[in-house]
């Protein structure tokens, strides 16, 4: 998704472009496939110019020091999928292995490599799973999915739905507006974890004004 830890000179193509590419991703997201107009051809392209390795890595170290300056060695981190996208488990492995915290994984449609490393290092992870749903005492119900859904359990009754998936794309939307649930992939939080006390105060924020 080309997020912003390019290199000035490696990747003087891409921030030329990209002017441009934030302007689009301005315009608001339209769910019916019917009405969505068709990707412009600078977007396409764009998408397909390959980034630096000195990008991979500025970002790589960017999210593993965001992430152990709020998750303790104890912590417990629901992650909503695609971890990793390092085709070399060994390099996936070290990555995985800086970061603190027990994972419970939501698989994303990227995480043929989460499948490789969970196989690998059980101890690293609570569980991998496609779907969870789980009650904290005193906060309310949590519906954990990849995917931003339409409808969910206990939707009417208060409870909270996470995803991922989107890169951001859905906020703002009318979607997001109506609906107690929000984004926590990294691309909407500033590429940090999101504390579930956080998470609740994003989502009820919407519907106070």
């Amino acid at each position: 998704s080309h997020r912003p830890f390019l290199d000035p000179e490696m990747d003087s193509e891409l921030l030329c472009r990209q002017p441009e590419v934030l302007e689009y991703e301005k315009i608001p997201y339209e769910p019916d496939p019917d009405k969505r107009p068709p990707t412009p051809e600078f977007i396409k392209v764009w998408k397909n110019i390959p980034v630096s390795r000195t990008a991979v890595s500025n970002h790589d170290n960017t999210i593993v020091s965001n992430w152990n300056s709020v998750v303790g060695k104890g912590d417990l981190v629901y992650h909503v999928g695609d971890m990793s996208l390092h085709k070399d488990i060994k390099e996936a492995a070290d990555w995985l292995h800086a970061l603190n915290g027990n994972l419970f994984v939501i698989k994303g449609n990227h995480d043929s490599v989460a499948e490789k490393l969970y196989s690998l290092y059980p101890q690293k992870f609570v569980a991998f799973k496609d779907y969870h749903a789980f009650s904290v005492k005193g906060l309310g119900q949590f519906i954990l999915s990849h995917y931003a859904h339409h409808t969910w359990d206990r939707q009417h009754h208060g409870s909270y739905h996470a995803y991922g998936h989107s890169h951001g794309k859905l906020l703002g939307s009318q979607y997001d507006r109506l609906n107690r649930c929000t984004d926590v992939g990294v691309d909407s939080n500033n590429f940090f974890p999101l504390h579930i006390e956080k998470f609740i105060e994003k989502v009820d924020a919407k519907f106070k004004g």
